[in-house]
């Protein structure tokens, strides 16, 4: 069998909480993201999915199991060599321009220095930010920090994506923006793991989706096999997770 891009076996993951007490995040869960695939990783809030991507980036211990990147343990700095990484919340030197802040990120992703210059104005054309390079962040909107976010973890030109939520707080005409360059990278044979709350736009765009619900793995397939006869994937969710009747009580 090919090595995954991604790959989880028995993932268990803990936090502590306070005096002593631990809260598991992440129970027994297992995964595989194969090369070339876009992945839509789905579920509520505190289901686990950003403590799984912390796992695979070695930003959180693991308490039992593995996780692999392209067959690399991820406890291994060498699994993060062709890694791109994009946060939920963005914590970006504001002082700095858009250039500066990318050619950094370029830097210490091990892009040469006499290539630095065209990687950076290469990727922030491709996000829609060509005009911003020499505005400084601390002048962005949400949105515009978003793209900074999908851009420095473009620069190096990663073969695999991790990005965390990256259609939050986009307007219209970046949110299509940013399906547009999903597109191209799967066109390119990258391999992207993205996690979103926009339903509507994981169905657009992933080849596969990971649901997780309290932390363990609800549904591993295709698009058109969880949505089934629900007509979208936001019915099929709430199917999955047995809160329909709540969610139409509430609307009533």
């Amino acid at each position: 069998m090919e090595i995954a891009a991604i790959e989880a076996n028995g993932l268990n993951i803990e936090y502590r909480t306070g005096r002593g007490k631990k809260k598991l995040a992440v129970s027994d869960l297992s995964f595989r993201v194969n090369h070339g695939e876009i992945i839509g990783f789905i579920g509520p809030n505190g289901a686990g999915k950003t403590s799984t991507m912390k796992a695979l980036l070695d930003f959180s211990p693991v308490f039992s199991g593995s996780c692999s990147i392209s067959g690399v343990p991820c406890s291994d700095p060498r699994a993060r060599e062709h890694l791109g990484y994009m946060p939920e919340m963005s914590y970006y030197p504001k002082y700095l321009t858009l250039s500066e802040f990318l050619d950094t990120c370029a830097a210490i992703s091990g892009v040469p220095g006499w290539v630095r210059k065209e990687a950076v104005n290469t990727v922030a054309e491709r996000v829609g930010m060509t005009s911003h390079l020499k505005t400084r962040l601390s002048s962005f909107s949400k949105g515009m920090l978003q793209q900074a976010g999908f851009a420095q973890a473009l620069v190096h030109n990663p073969d695999i994506l991790i990005l965390d939520e990256p259609m939050s707080g986009l307007d219209p005409i970046a949110r299509m923006r940013m399906r547009q360059t999903l597109a191209e990278l799967r066109a390119e044979a990258k391999t992207i793991l993205f996690s979103s709350h926009e339903l509507g736009e994981i169905e657009m765009v992933a080849d596969r989706v990971l649901a997780l619900n309290q932390g363990t793995l609800a549904y591993e397939g295709p698009v058109s096999g969880i949505v089934g006869t629900d007509g979208n994937l936001e019915q099929a969710f709430l199917r999955l997770l047995g809160t329909e009747q709540e969610v139409a009580a509430w609307a009533a």
